[in-house]
C-alpha cells in the first residue's frame, strides 16, 4: 500500500469532522411528517456516498484504480467531497448567524428566509449538489491559457521563444493513458519550441502501464529545444519506487530531467529544482548555467523567496497548488503571496521576475473541478535588449 502521509491524514480527518458535523445538523432539521423516515434517507444516502469515497481512497492509494469500477467511484468521492465541503459551509454560515442573532438585529424576512433555506430539507443539498455535478463537468474541460513575458535577451541570438509548460498530470485521474493524446494533440498544435513538465505526472493511483504509456506519449512531442522536466511532490509517493526510478519513465522516451541540474541550449538556459532533499542553493545552480543567456527556472512548487534573492533568473515556471482544485481553497493567493512568498496561480510580476503558475493539467485524486480550470500554459517569451 502506497504511504499515508501526515497530510493526507489530515485531510481524511477533517473530510470526517465535515461529515459529522453534517450528521449532527441533520438532527436538527425539523421534519414535521415522517421524520425517522426523511431522515434515514438523508443518512443513508451520506453513508453511501461516504462508504464509495473510502472504497474508492483505498484503490487509489493501492494502485488499483485502471478499471471502469474505480473510474465510476472517483466520480462518486469527487461527487461526495464537494457535496460534503459547501453543506458543510452553508450550515456553518447559518449557524454563525444564529449565534449573533441577539446581538445584531436581524430583519424578521431574513430570519425566516435562512430558517426556510437552511432547515427546508432539501435546498441546501440540491445547491451543493448542483455544484457538485458542475465540478464534475468542469473536470472534464481543458483550457489553454496563454502568457506574454519579456526576459532580457543578453547575448542569446533568438529573439522570441515558444514554450508550453504542462504541470501535475496525475496520470489516471482526470488524465489516463487512455486519454492523454488530447493533450499532445494541442500541445502539438501549438508548435512549442520548447515543453517544460513541471511534476507531478504521477502519484499514488498511476500504475507502472500508465507511467510507460503516457511517458511513451509525452515523448512524441515534437519541440525544437526539447522536453524538460522536474519532479514534484506526489512521485516520491508514487509506488514502493525510488524518485530516480519514478523519473526514469520519463528519461527513458528522451525527456530531460533535471534533478537540481542546470541544461544550457544555447540560445537560454535552463535550471531544475529537485523538490525533496536539496543538496545546493539556487545560488550554486545559478553558477552552473550559462549566465551569458536569459535563464528559465522549474521548480514545481511556488515559492519564489529564494528566488527574488537572485537577479539572473527572470522567469519561474511552478505549478502544485491546482489553483485550489476546488473552492474556497483558491482564495489562499493573496495571503501565500504576500507571507510565505509564493503564489497559487497565475502570472505575477515581483520586479524583473516572472512567476507563472499553473492550474495544472490534471486532478489528484478526484476529476473535480469547482472555480479553477484544468489548463495548457502557452507562453510567448520576448527576449528585448535590456
Amino acid at each position: 500500500m502506497k504511504v499515508l502521509t501526515i497530510g493526507w491524514f489530515i485531510v481524511f480527518t477533517i473530510m470526517g469532522l465535515i461529515n459529522l458535523y453534517i450528521f449532527n445538523s441533520y438532527l436538527d432539521i425539523p421534519f414535521k411528517e415522517f421524520r425517522s423516515v426523511k431522515l434515514s434517507v438523508y443518512v443513508g444516502i451520506h453513508l453511501f456516498l461516504g462508504l464509495a469515497t473510502i472504497i474508492y481512497f483505498y484503490m487509489f492509494f493501492n494502485g488499483k484504480t485502471d478499471n471502469k469500477f474505480s473510474k465510476g467511484l472517483s466520480n462518486i468521492a469527487g461527487f461526495h467531497i464537494v457535496l460534503s465541503t459547501y453543506v458543510a459551509l452553508f450550515y456553518f454560515i447559518y449557524d454563525l448567524v444564529y449565534f449573533t442573532r441577539d446581538k445584531i438585529n436581524y430583519p424578521e424576512w431574513l430570519r425566516a428566509f435562512g430558517y426556510n433555506l437552511f432547515f427546508g430539507g432539501f435546498i441546501i443539498f440540491a445547491i451543493a449538489g448542483f455544484i457538485a455535478i458542475m465540478g464534475l463537468y468542469n473536470s472534464k474541460k481543458l483550457d489553454i491559457k496563454n502568457y506574454r513575458v519579456e526576459m532580457d535577451k543578453k547575448s542569446s541570438n533568438i529573439s522570441s521563444l515558444k514554450a508550453v509548460y504542462l504541470s501535475d498530470g496525475h496520470i489516471n485521474t482526470s488524465i489516463t493513458k487512455d486519454n492523454i493524446d488530447e493533450v499532445i494533440d494541442k500541445v502539438n498544435s501549438l508548435n512549442p519550441d520548447v515543453v517544460f513538465l513541471g511534476g507531478d505526472f504521477f502519484d499514488e493511483g498511476s500504475t507502472v502501464e500508465d507511467k510507460k504509456v503516457s511517458s511513451k506519449k509525452l515523448g512524441q512531442i515534437k519541440t525544437k529545444y526539447g522536453i524538460f522536466a522536474v519532479e514534484g511532490n506526489h512521485e516520491y509517493k508514487s509506488g514502493d519506487s525510488n524518485i530516480l526510478e519514478e523519473m526514469s519513465y520519463l528519461e527513458n522516451e528522451g525527456i530531460i530531467v533535471l534533478s537540481d541540474e542546470v541544461y544550457n541550449t544555447g540560445e537560454f538556459s535552463i535550471i531544475g529544482r529537485k523538490d525533496d532533499e536539496q543538496e545546493k542553493t539556487l545560488d550554486e545552480l545559478v553558477e552552473k548555467a550559462d549566465r551569458n543567456l536569459p535563464i528559465i527556472f522549474l521548480n514545481h512548487k511556488p515559492k519564489f523567496g529564494e528566488t527574488l534573492g537572485n537577479d539572473e533568473i527572470e522567469l519561474q515556471l511552478s505549478g502544485h497548488t491546482h489553483n485550489g482544485q476546488y473552492m474556497p481553497l483558491e482564495g489562499l493567493n493573496f495571503i501565500n503571496r504576500k507571507l510565505r512568498k509564493e503564489s497559487v496561480y497565475g502570472h505575477h510580476l515581483e520586479g524583473k521576475l516572472n512567476i507563472i503558475v499553473s492550474s495544472g493539467v490534471g486532478d489528484w485524486g478526484v476529476p473535480i473541478r469547482t472555480g479553477s480550470r484544468r489548463e495548457i500554459v502557452d507562453i510567448e517569451i520576448d527576449f528585448v535588449e535590456d
